[in-house]
């Protein structure tokens, strides 16, 4: 489908060809098709307070939610393989830039053999370090305080003392 512009020139519109592939233009510009792999997008693609779906069938399903809680950008897995509607937020991007594993007992696994876990199981929280090499906290004084009001615990002072509280 063409249309003709106001210099009397013809451009694309919608092309349909063989096979089923189909490409949507704007101003004459291919901005969408279809292909054997599925659609692809050229240029940007916006969506307006919408979801996204990645799904697969048979299996659970995943989808990035724009607004989950205020701003922010959540990324969820459905606990059913068919009804695609019970959802949790795992991973959340929070407005002004914080990241959430907003469920307990879910780890931040760093590193490429995933050696370096941080994780809170509910009642208490854990750095782990499961690779071969050590775990090094590093700064020129070195404070462990509690959570509460920030008093001191411990201070590892460089080059000097350490001042153990209680």
């Amino acid at each position: 489908i063409q249309n003709v512009t106001a210099s009397n020139t013809w451009e694309n519109m919608i092309t349909a060809g063989g096979n089923g592939s189909v490409e949507l233009y704007y101003d004459n510009t291919k901005r969408f098709e279809t292909n054997s792999n599925g659609t692809k997008v050229f240029g940007s693609a916006y969506i307006s307070d919408g979801t996204i779906y990645l799904e697969k069938s048979g299996v659970h399903h995943h989808r990035i939610l724009a607004n989950d809680t205020g701003n922010d950008l959540a990324f969820q897995q459905s606990s059913d393989s068919g009804a695609n509607s019970n959802f949790t937020s795992y991973l959340r991007i929070k407005d002004g830039g914080d990241i959430a594993l907003p469920v307990d007992g879910k780890q931040l696994l760093i590193g490429a053999g995933e050696d370096l876990r941080l994780y809170h199981d509910g009642n208490n929280s854990f750095v782990n370090s499961q690779g071969n090499g050590h775990l090094f906290i590093r700064g020129d004084d070195v404070k462990i305080q509690d959570a509460n009001s920030g008093h001191d615990m411990a201070v590892f002072i460089e080059d000097g003392a350490v001042e153990l509280y209680y």
